[in-house]
């Protein structure tokens, strides 16, 4: 890199750092659209100027922000362009980023859900929802507090920092073997409302689904997840009016300005430890406060982390956690479209960096977000990561959720949702062992005698089906290697880590894709010594490199009844098949055949057509059910081909003028003789 050249980024990084404190009364902010150039910039840009998001498009490389008019011109220094956006681009924000916090503000505190964001809950119907799920599930879930907002501890209203903690209540005889903790946190700044419902979202498909799903009962039976949903409640109060608010409602800084403490530059591990990842100035949008976890939002994480969490790191920056240390930090934020690792406040690799980049690169493949190390255009310190993994070692990661702040609705409940969800039942899952599992296969697919709830009777054998894949990783940043997936161990009572689980057996492998990295597996279990009563079956992958991935489960049942086995056969003649379920069988009389295509197609009966509109290889799964309302299900794939194409019409001899009209004058000619040498007598022909 030239001397030219060192000198414009260092130019840049000087003003960029004087960003937060130049927007005052004095110094109007401009909206511009940024175009960076490629999305190593576009991710750094997120992160450094993530206070001034209005709206970002990883597509196109853009970021909508709102800056000082004096510090654009720094960026074309960097190869960032800009143009400006129109004065009404985002009429739903409020023209300041903060207002003032008067004495005299009101606040609607009966609202469940934020005015024209109905699928976001307001602050008071965030804790009732989570209170209500507490009292209808007080065996797995319990509602508490953990500290208090700035507000809460002056006497001005407020509210308790709230957090959800989910995992059955076990008796002290069952509590040696310590349980792994996932501790996730949202809404740290106000205006990011998708962050706290896809936290309670979480935790409501958690509880809903603990009888139901093998993978939600285990979890809650063998791990703890904690879930605080508003760290910073009273900023969210006036975020909750439409307001660009950040920071928490400490109103002893800049009242007049902009009030409070960026508590996400106020923890205090890394606290002021660079020279520009935080402002000193009161009126910064990120301030970082008088001294390190000064606030009682931040004092009341730090407390809490240092309690769920062991110390496994030493105390120099350099110094790994262990590998197998347990645990699993999660901050969610808005918005980017990111999955950051530690460090933020310098760009050398944490000692953990390279576990850090394969558990980055795992969560990013359920979003396909972009996975970074968490180094913007210049540093942030005091960042949330610094008590968890800075001082503890534990595994920390912080999502950058979706488009803007203020997310639609219908993006939202479309599309955020599902794919995070997804990743957050992930993350519970390699709680035990970040640091280790996500370099290990991934169960997707688990059945015992096709079903995800076996019934079998005393004696009877059960098929264990899985598939394991040990490729699904973020190719977004940097390639991850998969590996040969080369066994699965199935595990009955515990998981494999628990000092009750029994190895039961390990599966076969039935056939995998070309590399090996995906592979459909079975193994054949008996079950005549199994007790009574429903059981959980673990499964864990391992790759030729010895790493075992996630634990998935299925539920087996023994007792009087029994699960009917679905299984059909086809026959295919070109694009049309015939789908014939006979070969079912069931203890009781099947009530209902449904199939389901890979074209999208769905049918219901025993037998079934259907015309493809092209050739190619499509999954048919047949699901069954019987009078006793037990399922079954199977999957098989079938090949169709393109029909024939049509001979084509015989050629016509040269100067014939065609076959056709050859025939027309062979008949006229017959016709001809006839009249002339029978004239009008009767011919029958």
């Amino acid at each position: 890199m030239t001397v030219s050249v060192h000198l414009a980024l260092f130019s840049l990084l000087l003003l960029l750092a004087s960003i937060p404190g130049s927007a005052t009364a004095d110094t109007p902010y401009q909206q511009v659209r940024l175009q960076t150039s490629d999305m190593a910039q576009f991710a750094k840009a997120s992160i450094s100027l993530h206070p001034y998001i209005l709206a970002t498009n990883r597509t196109a490389l853009t970021l909508d922000v709102r800056l000082p008019a004096a510090e654009l011109t720094a960026l074309a220094d960097f190869g960032i362009s800009w143009q400006p956006l129109a004065a009404n681009a985002y009429p739903e924000l409020s023209i300041q980023s903060q207002t003032q916090a008067g004495s005299d503000t009101t606040f609607d505190t009966t609202a469940d859900t934020i005015a024209g964001y109905p699928c976001y809950h307001t602050v008071e119907g965030t804790y009732q929802q989570a209170a209500q799920l507490a009292a209808d599930y007080p065996d797995v879930a319990q509602w508490f507090s953990i500290g208090s907002s700035w507000q809460h501890t002056q006497g001005e209203g407020g509210y308790p920092l709230m957090v959800l903690r989910l995992g059955r209540r076990e008796p002290v005889a069952e509590q040696a073997d310590a349980r792994p903790i996932l501790f996730v946190q949202s809404a740290m700044h106000a205006r990011e409302y998708v962050t706290a419902e896809l936290n309670l979202q979480f935790a409501r498909q958690l509880l809903e689904n603990y009888q139901q799903q093998a993978d939600a009962n285990w979890l809650l039976n063998f791990t703890e997840i904690h879930l605080l949903f508003q760290m910073n409640p009273d900023g969210r109060k006036y975020a909750e009016q439409g307001q660009l608010w950040r920071k928490n409602a400490n109103l002893t800084h800049c009242p007049q300005d902009e009030p409070g403490v960026d508590l996400n530059r106020n923890f205090s591990y890394s606290w002021n430890i660079s020279s520009n990842g935080s402002s000193d100035d009161a009126c910064s949008t990120v301030y970082r406060g008088p001294q390190a976890g000064s606030e009682p939002e931040t004092k009341a994480v730090e407390n809490y982390v240092r309690q769920l969490y062991a110390d496994r790191r030493g105390s120099s920056f350099q110094d790994p956690a262990a590998a197998d240390t347990a645990g699993f930090h999660l901050d969610l934020h808005s918005a980017g479209e990111l999955v950051l690792w530690p460090w933020g406040h310098t760009t050398a690799p944490a000692p953990n960096a390279s576990q850090l980049q394969t558990l980055g690169r795992k969560l990013a493949w359920f979003n396909n977000y972009y996975p970074s190390q968490s180094i913007g255009l210049y540093p942030t310190d005091g960042t949330s990561d610094s008590v968890s993994y800075g001082e503890l070692g534990v595994a920390a990661i912080t999502l950058e959720l979706g488009t803007s702040f203020f997310q639609g609705c219908q993006f939202f409940s479309n599309s955020l949702l599902p794919a995070n969800l997804a990743l957050l039942n992930y993350a519970a899952k390699v709680s035990k062992a970040p640091y280790l599992q996500p370099a290990g296969p991934e169960i997707t697919t688990l059945n015992a005698n096709g079903a995800s709830h076996a019934y079998i009777q005393a004696g009877d054998e059960v098929t264990l089906s899985l598939t394991a894949d040990d490729q699904r990783f973020s190719q977004n940043n940097g390639r991850e290697p998969a590996q040969t997936v080369v066994a699965a161990r199935i595990y009955q009572h515990a998981p494999p880590w628990h000092s009750s689980s029994v190895e039961l057996a390990t599966a076969d492998i039935v056939n995998s894709n070309d590399n090996g990295t995906v592979a459909n597996m079975q193994a054949q279990l008996l079950s005549s010594d199994w007790p009574a009563g429903r059981q959980l079956l673990f499964v864990q992958a391992e790759d030729s490199d010895g790493n075992v991935g996630a634990v998935s489960a299925v539920f087996v049942t023994v007792g009087d009844l029994r699960s009917p086995v679905a299984d059909f056969s086809s026959q295919c003649d070109a694009l049309r098949c015939t789908f014939d379920a006979g070969a079912s069988n069931a203890d009781s009389e099947i009530t209902a055949f449904q199939w389901q295509l890979s074209d999208g197609s769905n049918f219901s009966g025993a037998t079934v057509n259907q015309s493809f509109t092209n050739a190619g290889s499509y999954q048919v799964t047949l699901t069954i059910t019987d009078s006793n309302e037990l399922s079954a299900s199977t999957s098989k794939t079938v090949t169709v081909t393109a029909p024939p194409a049509p001979p084509p019409p015989p050629a016509a001899a040269e100067g014939s003028g065609g076959s056709s009209s050859l025939y027309v004058y062979s008949g006229l000619l017959l016709l001809l003789f006839v009249r002339r040498f029978f004239g009008k007598a009767h011919v029958h022909l």
